[in-house]
């Protein structure tokens, strides 16, 4: 496949209302974006040049958000280590949230709620 750069622009609509406008998904704020949502995945890649990794979904989270994530994440096969560190262009875009952090563990079960549906 050959790649062709500067080939035109591509515009990408708002999220629905109702749904975080990064990931276009219904999820906490504390939580994770949907690494998997198509809506996340061509956004981060156009803003950042490259696809999303979970590192980069849970950038915005709380520190035990992260951990209770990895944990979970690794128990369905997926290790984070193998994952790059996000950028600095990677983590950017997190302001939207960075002001719903996770701060102590009473948030632990909307978390665990949000690891079930993984």
């Amino acid at each position: 496949m050959k790649i062709v750069e500067n080939a035109g622009t591509m515009m990408l609509m708002p999220a629905a209302p109702g749904t975080c406008p990064i990931c276009a998904t219904k999820h906490d704020p504390n939580m994770p974006h949907n690494r998997d949502s198509l809506y996340y995945q061509v956004r981060f890649q156009m803003e950042n040049g490259r696809g999303p990794t979970w590192l980069d979904a849970m950038e915005h989270c709380s520190d035990i958000v992260k951990e209770m994530w990895t944990e979970a994440l690794k128990e369905h096969g997926i290790n984070l280590d193998k994952e790059k560190a996000p950028t600095e262009a990677a983590t950017s875009d997190v302001s939207a949230h960075s002001n719903n952090q996770v701060k102590n563990t009473s948030d632990s079960k909307s978390c665990q709620d949000a690891l079930n549906n993984i």
